[in-house]
């Protein structure tokens, strides 16, 4: 049996995480399993959990602009634990190339503004799996 991987979606607003939680959840294959958090602080705790299990994190889906933790802190603090993991920001902000320097230091692969387009954004996803 396939080991179980997670795509974590980080965004505070639980719309937003209902809308990818079902996108994902229809066209991406059964051994990926998607959980939603609608903070940074409880995207870092349920990391925890995962480095503590037999689950891999395979994808990291992120809100920029967030009540609390920021996409930009959560972000640094991913990489501060040294978690080699795709990461994608989505954004309400208009001026995407704002984030060309995060994309060009690996510290993001992609941003996708909102609203997206739900076929790029799998099709995206599914590259970044390698799937």
């Amino acid at each position: 049996m396939e080991q179980s991987k997670i795509i974590l979606c980080v965004d505070d607003d639980p719309i937003i995480l209902h809308c990818l939680n079902a996108q994902l959840g229809r066209e991406l294959p059964g051994n990926f399993i998607i959980e939603c958090v609608e903070s940074g602080e409880e995207g870092l705790s349920l990391i925890e959990s995962i480095s503590e299990s037999d689950m891999t994190l395979a994808l990291v889906i992120s809100d920029w602009y967030m009540n609390g933790m920021s996409g930009n802190e959560f972000i640094k603090c991913l990489r501060e634990k040294q978690l080699d993991v795709p990461v994608v920001v989505l954004s309400g902000q208009t001026d995407l190339a704002n984030f060309k320097p995060l994309e060009s230091e690996n510290s993001i692969q992609a941003v996708v503004g909102k609203p997206w387009d739900g076929h790029n954004l799998i099709d995206l996803i599914k590259s970044l799996l390698h799937i």
